[in-house]
């Protein structure tokens, strides 16, 4: 009896010290830009800038002086970043970006989970500090930390013309595979929200937030695990498309009504 007690004892103090040893997570505040590869430089700044309305307020030379990058300005924390060079054939996006106020913290939080981290943070050429990592499909994610001396910082309050089609960057999306992989990776390691799950036409519909999915009931709500379960149309109204789930919780907690195919609020 002695001894089971002094090894219970023991295995709550190892996980005691497991746990106090296993960083917090640092806070991502949001998105910070997507970065896709371009044919035609021109063609694309003709879009984002004459099309859409935003504007440019810097970019990066190569040492011959060719263009390496371009900046298009969303708002104060969001871009979408040019890379010229694009070859038929390649993936067009480049990496995703989430901005936080701590890189060198988030980097040790995610090598303690187990992702593969560089060994230092990166101090960029526009002054901020950012580090990338895998997902488990591959694609390149960024964590990026703007700095005060920054040129992020230094632009705050400009290149944000009133012709803009939107004033905001509301997601960016990647293909999957694996559902229960990304969604351990950015659910359970990173901490986002799912508010939302599509589908093809004619395919079982999916909406539950956690590691296996399966379809949803007719009402939604929430579940014994605390997690809303979104509603499902089982037809489309008439004159509607098909469009799956009715809505789900922003990254904010706040639940963003759809209205079978028509705009959200």
């Amino acid at each position: 009896m002695i001894l089971k007690f002094g090894l219970a004892v023991t295995l709550l103090f190892v996980a005691l010290m497991w746990q106090s040893s296993s960083p917090p997570r640092p806070r991502l505040l949001g998105v910070a830009h997507m970065a896709v590869a371009v044919s035609n430089v021109d063609k694309a700044r003709g879009f984002y800038k004459d099309f859409l309305g935003f504007e440019e307020p810097y970019d990066l030379k190569n040492a011959d002086g060719s263009l390496a990058m371009t900046f298009i300005k969303i708002n104060d924390q969001q871009y979408v970043e040019l890379f010229p060079g694009y070859q038929a054939g390649e993936d067009r996006l480049r990496h995703i970006s989430f901005y936080t106020d701590n890189a060198e913290r988030l980097r040790q939080y995610l090598k303690a989970k187990g992702v593969t981290v560089p060994d230092k943070v990166n101090h960029v050429r526009i002054g901020n500090t950012s580090f990338n990592v895998k997902d488990p499909e591959g694609h390149t994610v960024e964590f990026t930390q703007y700095e005060a001396a920054g040129w992020t910082m230094r632009e705050q309050g400009k290149f944000l013309g009133k012709q803009r089609i939107s004033a905001r960057m509301m997601h960016v999306g990647i293909i999957i595979g694996d559902v229960p992989a990304a969604t351990k990776f950015y659910h359970d390691t990173l901490g986002l929200t799912e508010f939302w799950r599509g589908n093809a036409r004619g395919t079982p519909r999916v909406c539950r937030l956690g590691q296996e999915p399966q379809r949803c009931g007719a009402s939604g709500g929430k579940g014994e695990d605390g997690r809303f379960y979104g509603r499902v149309c089982p037809q489309p109204r008439d004159g509607q498309s098909d469009s799956g789930v009715d809505g789900g919780l922003r990254p904010d907690g706040i639940w963003h009504g759809r209205d079978h195919g028509g705009a959200r609020p």
